[in-house]
C-alpha cells in the first residue's frame, strides 16, 4: 500500500529521479575532508557525479573565511583538528566563536577542543548536537 503525500495531479509533474546530492548540499564540510586526504586539485577530481565548479569554489572561499584553509590553499592548523573529527565545519565556527565570546577574549588557537578548560564542553556538545539534527515537523 503507498500513501502519498501530495495529489496525483502532482505526480506526473514530479521529475523521474532527484539530481545527485552533491550538487544540492553545502560542500564545505565534504571539500575539507577530501583537504585533509591530500586532494588538493579539486577541478580535477573524479567525481562520480561532479558538482558545478560555482559550489566548489563557495565552498573553498567559506572555508578560508572560516580560517580553515589558508591562502595557499593547504590545510590551517583549525582545519586540520576539524578535519579530524566528524564535525560540519559551520558548528566547529559557531563553537569557536561561542568559546571566544565567553572567555571576553579573541584566541589564536582554535577553542573548539579546549571547552574542557572552559569547563564547558557538556554545554559546548549540547548546542552542536541541537545543531545539528535536523527535525522533520509533520
Amino acid at each position: 500500500m503507498c500513501y502519498r503525500l501530495y495529489p496525483e495531479s502532482v505526480l506526473g509533474k514530479l521529475p523521474r529521479s532527484t539530481p545527485p546530492e552533491v550538487t544540492r548540499i553545502d560542500m564545505t564540510t565534504p571539500i575539507l575532508q577530501l583537504k585533509s586526504l591530500g586532494i588538493d586539485d579539486l577541478m580535477k577530481f573524479e567525481w562520480v557525479s561532479a558538482p558545478p565548479s560555482e559550489i566548489v569554489l563557495r565552498a573553498l572561499e567559506g572555508l578560508v573565511a572560516a580560517g580553515m584553509i589558508g591562502e595557499d590553499g593547504r590545510l590551517t592548523p583549525i582545519g586540520e583538528q576539524v578535519a579530524e573529527c566528524p564535525v560540519e565545519v559551520g558548528i566547529a565556527k559557531m563553537v569557536e566563536l561561542t568559546l571566544n565570546y565567553i572567555s571576553f577574549f579573541p584566541s589564536p588557537c582554535f577553542q573548539l577542543f579546549s571547552s574542557k578548560e572552559y569547563q564547558c564542553g557538556e554545554e559546548i556538545l549540547t548546542i552542536a548536537a541541537m545543531t545539528a539534527v535536523q527535525v522533520f515537523l509533520l
